[in-house]
């Protein structure tokens, strides 16, 4: 593929994309590599974030606009993404992805049942609580958290709800724990997506695009993300006694999102 394929406008638009693909810690094998279906003859990420996602738009202004989806999706694909279907079961398809991605910083990730080595189907309101670890090259225990999803009545709000609350708790412990941080992108086309960077890295982001990171006019973090669930869904007085219901006691320090934060109103909060 060469560059002669595309128009300058595009070329200069997937060359700012690249640009910021570095900014988040991306090397060019890295955009290379993340671009799964790109025919293989790029000469360089340019020509394969030009060519995979095909910034062919009419006008100057449409190109423009493109650029924030162009970056969500290599991000989506690159080694920090985390991408889960909407259907949802954190041990079946949360686990790995946040796994991969905490592996280029030297680290694995790994859920931990509580009590027994089955996992229980979320069925009740307010399943069993269980570990969030953190290990490190050799497999040993660098930091570890206890989480509880918030109890919902709501079922078709219940995926929503318990990614959202996971994905606070893991940003609030163990992933802060090692400096890195999990910024939500979208909920959209029945996936969720986010990506793991360093926490230092974000800062300096944040401090250049502002807390939504809009490096091209739009947010790439589309909520942030707010939390602004329907609050009311949760009822704490229907939470399970942990013992009675599972045999085994719930511990102390155990994180939950009903507690951390004032859910009384929508949240003001950036939790991304």
């Amino acid at each position: 593929m060469s560059g002669d394929n595309f128009s300058e406008a595009v070329l200069n638009a997937a060359t700012d994309i690249v640009a910021i693909l570095k900014e988040f810690g991306l090397s060019d094998q890295d955009i290379l590599d993340a671009i799964m279906e790109y025919d293989g003859d790029a000469d360089s990420p340019v020509e394969a974030v030009a060519g995979e996602f095909n910034i062919s738009a009419p006008s100057e202004g449409a190109i423009s606009a493109n650029k924030t989806m162009v970056l969500q999706d290599v991000l989506n694909h690159s080694e920090l993404g985390v991408v889960t279907d909407s259907r949802y079961g954190h041990k079946v398809n949360l686990e790995h992805q946040v796994d991969g991605a905490v592996n280029r910083f030297g680290y694995g990730f790994n859920f931990q049942s509580i009590g027994t080595d089955e996992w229980v189907r979320l069925k009740s309101t307010h399943p069993r609580a269980f570990r969030l670890v953190v290990t490190g090259e050799s497999g040993e225990t660098v930091t570890t958290a206890t989480f509880r999803y918030p109890p919902v009545d709501d079922e078709a709000q219940k995926s929503y709800q318990q990614q959202g609350a996971l994905g606070a708790a893991l940003n609030d412990t163990v992933l802060s724990d090692i400096g890195l941080h999990m910024c939500y992108l979208d909920e959209g086309s029945e996936h969720w997506k986010w990506f793991i960077i360093p926490k230092a890295t974000l800062s300096k982001l944040v401090e250049t695009y502002g807390e939504s990171l809009a490096v091209f006019g739009e947010p790439l973090v589309r909520r942030c993300p707010r939390y602004t669930y329907s609050w009311n869904q949760i009822d704490i007085d229907e939470a399970t006694d942990h013992e009675d219901e599972f045999g085994v006691p719930e511990p102390p320090t155990t994180y939950k999102i009903e507690e951390a934060y004032d859910l009384s109103e929508p949240a003001s909060q950036q939790l991304w």
